[in-house]
């Protein structure tokens, strides 16, 4: 039975979209065959992430309603193997969908694939219940902004309120210098206000905005060793292979 990880964040513009991307084709790497599933509806962005925007003219929504199967709407990434893309709807809005929709979609990959990857919506909305209702695991992404912390501690409170109890924490665009220089939180600070356990830190890159504009994965661009170093063992660890912590920082 495939694992199902919701990844999401409390609010927008922290990475959410560049790190399920990323850690699913280096999850894909190791072996483990992956679905990753856009369930941004009607902001998504995923597929220009994974540089598979003309992958398919299917997507979730058609596999729900029946004008399209599963194996017509996912497609296979062009440079990882084991990756699999799921589209979501431009044209939709997260209303139109039944209380148990993605609960439904993720029952219907379980066997065919040994993770599947929900990258959703920021924020708290109907999208995030939806994602928590399904979800075995939830990977909250932060930056060491206040309003990011502040947003990722109230998620992962409502996230318990709903019974889901097995989150894990990643500290996104990690900035040493202005973490040392006290202009940001330190990791120790972030890992205290949100009390969830850590998963990874991935350093900041400022490359990051132009490769995902090319369709590029940090994966793929040997000028990005650091990030994909650290992306990678986040990757092991979610598979549960013991990794220390990537120290990218003197």
């Amino acid at each position: 039975m495939g694992r199902v990880i919701a990844v999401l964040s409390g609010k927008g513009g922290v990475g959410k979209t560049f790190f399920s991307a990323n850690v699913s084709a280096a999850l894909s790497d190791l072996g483990r065959k992956t679905l990753v599933i856009d369930f941004d509806v009607g902001l998504r962005n995923l597929d220009l992430a994974l540089g598979m925007q003309d992958s398919t003219p299917f997507d979730f929504t058609d596999v729900l309603n029946g004008t399209a199967t599963l194996e017509s709407a996912i497609t296979v990434h062009p440079l990882h193997k084991n990756l699999y893309f799921l589209g979501g709807p431009q044209f939709s809005e997260i209303s139109e969908l039944s209380d148990d929709s993605l609960e439904k979609l993720t029952q219907a990959v379980r066997e065919s694939f040994d993770y599947i990857i929900v990258d959703c919506a920021a924020g708290i909305g109907r999208g995030f219940t939806l994602a928590a209702k399904a979800a075995d695991s939830v990977i909250l992404v932060v930056t060491p902004e206040n309003s990011s912390v502040r947003d990722s501690e109230r998620t992962c409170s409502i996230l318990r309120e709903k019974g889901m109890n097995d989150i894990y924490l990643v500290v996104n665009r990690v900035r040493p210098k202005e973490i040392k220089r006290a202009e940001l939180n330190n990791i120790d600070e972030i890992i205290d206000t949100v009390n969830v356990r850590l998963l990874g830190l991935v350093p900041e890159d400022v490359k990051t905005s132009v490769r995902a504009n090319r369709g590029e994965l940090t994966l793929d661009c040997k000028k990005a060793k650091m990030q994909a170093t650290a992306i990678r063992n986040v990757a092991k660890r979610i598979t549960g292979v013991e990794t220390p912590l990537f120290r990218f920082w003197k």
